[in-house]
Order: structure tokens, then C-alpha cells, then sequence
């Protein structure tokens, strides 16, 4: 009798061992990206500060990360959807190796105006190459839709051309004027250029790329200290004095109002409310034969929906550049630009309102449109400070509890609290240690191990 009970005992063991090796079963929030990431960071992105659903929507995450388990470039970082695994595009405007603060434009693929919605941050592998897709942040998908994108985050002073494009489309910037390194200062979103109003600017070129014809939106952060001149202009793109071409943003009404207008400066011209003095979200949208349209702030301007141009007319004067901080004459520039101007975009789309509103109360404060979690960790070591409960999180070291995804650790803290797991429930882990002189205690729980059991210590079966 003895010797079948033992027999029956030593098959329960083998039965248990061959599920903690082969089941497979999810019972934790999202799988890890690679055991090779230390840490992970859930960011919940507010439903309250999307007005509508939007796609493949560059999102700007501003977050502290613990600098001694990051890349002191910031190379290790990485972003994934909700289910932890998908990779998302990714461009990192900059990060403090210092401080750890870091500003980053995700394009999330999916935007829920109903739920938030949640994406991964990763970090903590110290033998990883740049995970950055720079021009795919601004994709949109494939559609590429932005023309381009300047961050206007570079010294002005530097080799030319100084202002990257962080598109496909590589129309970078040349400063022009008497800009020096100390016109790069702080804006709205890291750095950006402060004009004089006397001879600075940036020629961002005339390819036809940054000349749509029947879709047009133009974006740009703006600063002003005092009073300006009416004319004074944010960009533009005509081609001689007479501005009876292409596009431009410009000020208005003895400089308390901006503009945006196309093919002619005194037709098919929208309008805001007051301008106040400070950084403000300046969006301008041409709807071919439909309207022009100016958002101040994410709030809609006066549109022009009377006798608007089936397409905009480009270059007829001579080649048209994209001039930011100045309009154009026959020989140069012309009403230059007194304040500051930062994250400068073209699209040859129309953004929507929800999307214009979606993008100022992201670039306007990042903080409460992202919101972040506790950081996780792929290894979770045992310490029982706590108790000997499995399930509770004081009794980790990272302070959560492992699940799928995760490698739990269990070495010999005899040394130390001298208690040992015991599960409390039907538990679930990618990869158990048992170490030597360690102990676990299944207690009639079930416990799946998808991946690698190591097991140098003691597993009781009670």
C-alpha cells in the first residue's frame, strides 16, 4: 500500500512538471517585447483629450526615466501598442542622459476618442542599436501625408543646412541673416528659433513636395512679447513681392490677429480671434473650392468659404520658396518675423478639427494627454519582505507580481527575511529560477511556466 502511494505521489510530480514546461496560458496584462528590455513603462493616453477616433497620430511623450537603466543616448528605447510586442515608429526630440527627462513623438496607430488607450514604453537593454524610425513617425501608415516636419530644435549657427526635415521628404532649412547660436532657445515643445524681425530666416526650399495643390495644412507653434507689425510672417511660400501665390501665415489687424491665406494675400483669407502675447497652436487648412480655415489654439478662426480656388497657384513669378520667419520679394525676404516659432508642418492633407484639437492639447501639455504607470521589469527577483504570499508585490523587487511575459527569480534569502514563496493561486510566469537553497511552495495551486523551468532548489507539491 505505501509503495503505491509513492507511485501515485512521484506521478502527480511528473504530471505537474510536464505542465509547468509545455502550457502556455496568459494571465498577465500584455506580453514582454524581448527578454533583452529590463523595463517597461505603460503610457494611457486620455480619452477626455480626444475629441474624435484618429489614426497613425504622432503623440508627443514626455517622461522621466531612471538614467541608470537607460542608454546614455537613449538608443534601448523603445514603443509598442497595448498587446506589448507590436513596435511603433518612434523619433526622440531629445533626451537628458542627466535628468532622464525625455520628449518623443510616437505615431500611434490607433486613437480612441471613447477609451483610453494605452501603449508601451521599453528600456533597459544595454547592447541595443537605435531604435528609432524617424521619417516612419511621419508616415502616417504610408500615406505620408506631412510633407514636412521641422522642430526647429537645431543651432542656427551651425554647417548648413541646420533645420532637419523629419520626413521622407529631406527638405531641410538653411538659416539666413545674422542668426547666431543663441537664437536656438527654449519653445514649446524643447527647442526653437527666435526672430529678430529684421533679417532672419530659414529657406526650407522649393520642392514640389511642400507645394500641394488641392490639400493643404500648415501648423506652427508661434510667440510673441509685445505688439507686432501687421505683414510680419510666420512662413510663406510666394514667389516675389506681389504675394499673389502660393501660401502664408502672417499677422493682422495692427498685429493682434494672424492670417493664413492662399494665392493672394488679401483673398481667400482666414482669420483669428486676438492673439495673445506667449506660445500659441496656429493651424491653417485649404480645402480646394471648399475653405480656407485658421485655428488659434485648437478653436476655429473666421473661414473663407466664398470663391475658393479649385487648386493653389505655385511659382508664378519665378521659383517659390518655403521661406519660415519672413515672406518673399523679387530680391530676398521681406516683413520678417519678431517672436518665436517652433514644430513648423506641412500636409498635403486637411486635418480635421478633432485632429487639430487632438495635436494642442498633446504639444500644449503632454502631461495629463499622456498619462504613465509604475515601471515594470521583465526579471522579477523574490526578497519575502513582506510575507511568504507569491502574490503580493511588496515581496518583489521591482514592488509587482510576474506574469506571462515575465522571469521570476527565486533565490536563497535565508540570509536574509528566511521566507519562502508559497502560491496563493493559479499562477502563470515565461521563465522560473529556482535557486539553490530556495524554496517553492505550489500548495495546490497550479503554476505554468511557458518558456525555461530551472530548478536548483526545492519545489514542494502539497
Amino acid at each position: 500500500m505505501r509503495s503505491l502511494y509513492g507511485i501515485y505521489r512521484l506521478f502527480l510530480i511528473l504530471l505537474l512538471l510536464c505542465i509547468l514546461v509545455l502550457s502556455a496560458s496568459t494571465v498577465f496584462a500584455a506580453d514582454w517585447y524581448s527578454s533583452s528590455w529590463s523595463f517597461r513603462k505603460k503610457l494611457t493616453i486620455q480619452s477626455s483629450k480626444v475629441p474624435g477616433d484618429l489614426s497613425y497620430f504622432p503623440v508627443l511623450v514626455s517622461i522621466t526615466l531612471d538614467t541608470s537603466k537607460v542608454q546614455s543616448d537613449g538608443d534601448d528605447i523603445l514603443f509598442t501598442t497595448s498587446d506589448g510586442t507590436t513596435k511603433l515608429d518612434h523619433e526622440i526630440e531629445s533626451y537628458n542622459s542627466g535628468t532622464g527627462a525625455l520628449l518623443a513623438w510616437v505615431e500611434v496607430t490607433s486613437v480612441s476618442s471613447s477609451s483610453n488607450t494605452d501603449i508601451y514604453i521599453y528600456y533597459g537593454n544595454s547592447g541595443a542599436g537605435n531604435q528609432q524610425n524617424v521619417s516612419g513617425t511621419w508616415d502616417e501608415g504610408g500615406s505620408s501625408y506631412y510633407k514636412g516636419v521641422w522642430h526647429l530644435k537645431e543651432d542656427p549657427s551651425g554647417s548648413a543646412p541646420q533645420m532637419t526635415d523629419s520626413t521622407s521628404g529631406s527638405n531641410n532649412g538653411t538659416s539666413n541673416g545674422s542668426m547666431t547660436s543663441g537664437d536656438q532657445v527654449a519653445g514649446q515643445v524643447n527647442g526653437s528659433l527666435d526672430f529678430d524681425g529684421s533679417d532672419d530666416y530659414i529657406d526650407a526650399g522649393s520642392s514640389s513636395n511642400i507645394k500641394p495643390a488641392t490639400a493643404l495644412t500648415v501648423e506652427a507653434w508661434v510667440s510673441r512679447t509685445g505688439g507686432l507689425a501687421d505683414w510680419e510672417t510666420v512662413l510663406a511660400t510666394n514667389s516675389n513681392d506681389s504675394w499673389d501665390d502660393g501660401y502664408g501665415i502672417s499677422v493682422f489687424d495692427t498685429g493682434v490677429k494672424i492670417n493664413f491665406w492662399v494665392n493672394t494675400w488679401n483673398q481667400n483669407v482666414a482669420v483669428t480671434s486676438d492673439w495673445p502675447t506667449g506660445w500659441h497652436y496656429v493651424v491653417g487648412t485649404f480645402e480646394a473650392s471648399t475653405a480656407v480655415r485658421i485655428y488659434l489654439d485648437g478653436n476655429e478662426g473666421t473661414a473663407d468659404t466664398s470663391s475658393v480656388p479649385a487648386s493653389i497657384t505655385y511659382d508664378s513669378h519665378g521659383t517659390g520658396k518655403l521661406f519660415i520667419g519672413s515672406g518673399h520679394q523679387d530680391t530676398g525676404s521681406l516683413y520678417y518675423f519678431s517672436g518665436g516659432i517652433d514644430e513648423v508642418r506641412i500636409s498635403n492633407t486637411v486635418r480635421s478639427s478633432d485632429w487639430i484639437t487632438a495635436a494642442y492639447n498633446n504639444q500644449g501639455s503632454p502631461g495629463t494627454f499622456v498619462d504613465t504607470s509604475a515601471s515594470e521589469q521583465s526579471t522579477f527577483t523574490w526578497t519575502g519582505a513582506s510575507s511568504t504570499d507569491w502574490n503580493t508585490a511588496a515581496n518583489w523587487d521591482v514592488n509587482a507580481v510576474p506574469g506571462a511575459g515575465h522571469t521570476a527569480v527565486i533565490p536563497d534569502v535565508s540570509g536574509g527575511s528566511n521566507r519562502f514563496p508559497v502560491l496563493g493561486g493559479a499562477t502563470t510566469v515565461t521563465n522560473l529560477t529556482i535557486n539553490s537553497g530556495a524554496t517553492l511552495t505550489a500548495s495546490g495551486n497550479s503554476l505554468t511556466v511557458s518558456g525555461t523551468f530551472s530548478n536548483d532548489g526545492t519545489l514542494y507539491v502539497t
